[in-house]
């Protein structure tokens, strides 16, 4: 298995929001309730993929396996205005093998 970063495309959301989507359904991983639609996360992709944020993609042969990004922390709050948060997000199916940890070391 050969795993890669690069950076993500406005052509990649639909996959991103299909990770999270399950990620959400399976319950426990983040704090959301509800599923997104593409729509809905258009304003945050375009954030999270403009500077000084970042948002990558991993990818396993082509296929998106998880997605790794930096965000405000608690934005609108001067003081914290230079901190970022890091939020990482893997199929199911590629847990427990290590990538989440190399997302975080990336």
């Amino acid at each position: 298995m050969k795993v890669e970063f690069r950076n993500a495309t406005q052509n990649d959301l639909p996959a991103l929001v299909d990770i999270l989507n399950d990620i959400i359904l399976e319950g426990g991983f983040n704090a959301d309730l509800s599923t997104y639609s593409i729509e809905e996360k258009q304003a945050w992709f375009n954030k999270v993929t403009t500077l000084p944020y970042a948002l990558l993609c991993l990818e396993n042969e082509q296929e998106i396996i998880g997605y790794c990004y930096l965000s405000p922390w608690r934005n609108g709050r001067e003081a914290l205005a230079k901190v970022t948060e890091v939020s990482y997000y893997l199929k199911k199916e590629f847990r427990k093998q290590g990538f989440g940890k190399l997302m975080v070391q990336t």
